[in-house]
Order: structure tokens, then C-alpha cells, then sequence
């Protein structure tokens, strides 16, 4: 149910953004979530569904792209993703610029709303 407020928030920008470019239909809207955000496209789609009935955005479809982790290094300061499911064992969860293990999660549980499709 935590979607309910995200998808009521993401509903009303992309309703404010179609009025200013005089749109008729919100066809598609596309989203990035934050690899640590428990936000399942599933149940975004069937609130923003809900949500967005007697809207020119009513059956527009979501286009959700979960972005992958992020890490930075500490000691140069690269930043790259990392895959945990591919990692073969500790000795591979280190830096993949100077191989050191001083790297910390810069990942969120944010979202972005990216491209609307109108018409």
C-alpha cells in the first residue's frame, strides 16, 4: 500500500506537466526506481490506475526501469554499479577502478519521472 502516496505524487506532476504543453492523452510515462526501493511495478501500475481514472492520464502505461546499485570508492572516487547476484564470492565486491574495498552504497530509494508520451 506504501505505492498509494508515490503513485498519487507521480500522477500529479505528469497531470501539472500535460497542462502547461496542452496535451489531450498521457500515453506512456517511463520511471526510474532506485535499486533500494521496495516499490513493485506491479502494484504501481494497478494504483496508478486507480489513481489516475477520469484523468487524461487513464490507461497510460508505466515504463518502470529499476536502476541498479551504486557504488563509490573511497579511495579514488569511482563510482560504478555492482551486481551482488554475480558476485562470486567477498573478493569480488571491491572497487572495479583500484580494486579496493573501501566502497560504500550511493544507491536511493528514489524515483524519477523520465519521458511522458502525450498527445
Amino acid at each position: 500500500m506504501h505505492e498509494l502516496p508515490v503513485i498519487s505524487r507521480i500522477v500529479e506532476i505528469c497531470l501539472r506537466h500535460a497542462a502547461k504543453n496542452s496535451a489531450r492523452k498521457i500515453l506512456t510515462i517511463e520511471l526510474e526506481v532506485g535499486p533500494l526501493s521496495d516499490l513493485e511495478p506491479e502494484w504501481m501500475q494497478r494504483y496508478f490506475d486507480h489513481v489516475s481514472r477520469d484523468t487524461i492520464a487513464a490507461g497510460a502505461r508505466l515504463k518502470i526501469e529499476k536502476l541498479p546499485l551504486f557504488y563509490r570508492c573511497a579511495d579514488c572516487g569511482h563510482e560504478f554499479s555492482f551486481e551482488i547476484q554475480n558476485c562470486a564470492g567477498p573478493d569480488e565486491f571491491v572497487c572495479s577502478g583500484c580494486k579496493s574495498v573501501n566502497i560504500t552504497c550511493v544507491s536511493d530509494n528514489g524515483y524519477r519521472i523520465g519521458n511522458m508520451e502525450i498527445v
